[in-house]
């Protein structure tokens, strides 16, 4: 049961759907030797993607590493996990607990010892006096040259690299180029939550990280796609869907990946739980409780941007579904333009076609939608 839908961990392998398309394309421009930056709003399946991606490219005899910046509270931590990602390509990731605990019982193994022969600077891990922009200076250099030693190319992703400005980012994002661009054996993939970052780092001509891979987005999946898996997983457990029921829990979600998955796990229990048939109106109580459960999380987004006035007439526009906003007679006092980019940068709005705008968080439409009733 817990496994039929998932939430709250990333989707990996033959339980990532709908993702075929981008998922060739960006290993294509991988095996190519380009970078890609992956970005999105949190939840929309970008960590899901890049994961099985490399999960696949292992398989194709690529060594990987998988760094999450949001995870690494400090400039070490982050500097010994580059490391000891890189190590588990050959199944050596104990080794700087080791070194750590025990020098002598490192060096007792052969494996253990060729690596420090070969990359000696790891040895400052022990060491208490070794400045942390030092250790990470190596750290990010060890995937190349582990390649290198190795003769097998790495595919290296970093995770919320947008989270690397808690780190004095200035510095540390320019050494990161300086040492990225010099690489030839390792292909870069990232990962974005806030637009505004990844603008700054990769877009802008002033960003550190200017032209350096392909911006990929991350959107919400085809429809038609979370039908047919909507129905398979409810077929495990023998429970039929109308297709009333899924036009209904499709109209709420929109394609979103990670609120689809949410909202048919709350649909279930709710079936399980009143020993009904899920219907339309299962559905309306499923979703009721969906919104309850992430209210937290919406309010402090409500809370983020309820106080400017502006940026509240634009959502009860687009709730109201007004038309373009561009043409409302009562904004004659609001710079439109600035407001809706502002909206976007913080990832509440997409542009869509036409030069509309949605939102971005399907349920969060909804708790707008109710602010204004």
């Amino acid at each position: 049961m817990s496994k039929l839908f998932t939430t709250g961990v990333p989707v990996v392998g033959k339980d990532m759907i709908g993702r075929e398309r981008e998922k060739i394309k960006i290993k294509r421009l991988l095996k190519n030797g380009q970078s890609v930056i992956l970005y999105a709003p949190r939840r929309m399946g970008k960590t899901s993607l890049a994961l099985t991606i490399l999960n696949e490219l292992k398989e194709d005899g690529y060594f990987i590493g998988n760094v999450d910046v949001f995870q690494t509270p400090t400039l070490s931590i982050l500097a010994q996990r580059i490391t000891e990602t890189i190590l588990e390509n050959k199944k050596l990731a104990k080794l700087i607990k080791t070194l750590k605990e025990a020098i002598s019982q490192a060096f007792s193994k052969i494996e253990f010892k060729q690596v420090i022969d070969d990359f000696e600077w790891i040895l400052e891990f022990t060491e208490k006096n070794v400045k942390p922009y030092d250790l990470f200076s190596d750290a990010i250099d060890f995937p190349e040259q582990f390649s290198k030693r190795h003769k097998i190319p790495i595919i290296m992703f970093y995770d919320e690299i947008g989270d690397i400005e808690k780190f004095n980012s200035k510095e540390i994002i320019k050494l990161m180029r300086s040492k990225f661009q010099l690489h030839s054996n390792v292909t870069y993939l990232f990962a974005g939550s806030q637009q505004s970052t990844i603008e700054n780092i990769f877009v802008k001509r002033s960003g550190p990280f200017y032209r350096f891979g392909q911006l990929f987005p991350v959107g919400y999946i085809a429809i038609e796609d979370l039908r047919q898996f909507i129905k398979d997983r409810y077929n495990t457990v023998n429970i039929d869907i109308s297709d009333d029921a899924l036009d209904s829990i499709l109209n709420i979600t929109k394609g979103h990946p990670y609120y689809t998955q949410f909202l048919c796990r709350e649909v279930y229990f709710y079936a399980l739980d009143n020993k009904v048939q899920i219907t339309p109106d299962v559905i309306q109580f499923a979703f009721e409780e969906t919104i309850n459960i992430e209210e937290p999380y919406l309010s402090k987004l409500w809370e983020e941007i309820a106080s400017n006035s502006a940026q509240l007439k634009i959502l009860q526009s687009l709730i109201e579904n007004k038309g373009s906003v561009f043409n409302q007679n009562n904004y004659k006092e609001i710079n439109v333009y600035r407001t809706l980019s502002s909206l976007v940068q913080k990832s509440i709005l997409k542009k869509a076609e036409r030069g509309n705008y949605q939102f971005t968080d399907p349920l969060f439409a909804e708790y707008v939608k109710n602010k204004f009733q």
